[in-house]
């Protein structure tokens, strides 16, 4: 929006009245295209990076949690061997 926000949107030379222009035209100096291309360029490539970022968040994630899991599971087995076995020597 921030990037739109630089260009100014004109559907006639009287204006838009219906609120959805079919046309964005530039109204800048050439440097100032420049500028606006240069900014645009980097939001891309910091999107495109956030993007990768949070899909290798989400694996990471979903790796913590399945090794939560199985630490979670191995605990309980190891806690009913333990059960069993003091089980066993109270019995005896």
């Amino acid at each position: 929006a921030e990037l739109i926000a630089d260009y100014e949107s004109l559907e006639k030379p009287t204006g838009n009245r219906r609120g959805n222009p079919r046309y964005i035209y530039y109204v800048g100096t050439p440097e100032y295209q420049a500028q606006w291309l240069d900014k645009a360029e980097k939001y891309r490539k910091s999107h495109k990076t956030l993007s990768f970022l949070d899909e290798n968040l989400l694996k990471i994630h979903d790796e913590m949690k399945k090794m939560k899991e199985d630490v979670a599971a191995k605990f309980n087995s190891v806690e009913m061997t333990i059960k069993e076995l003091l089980s066993s020597i109270k019995s005896k």
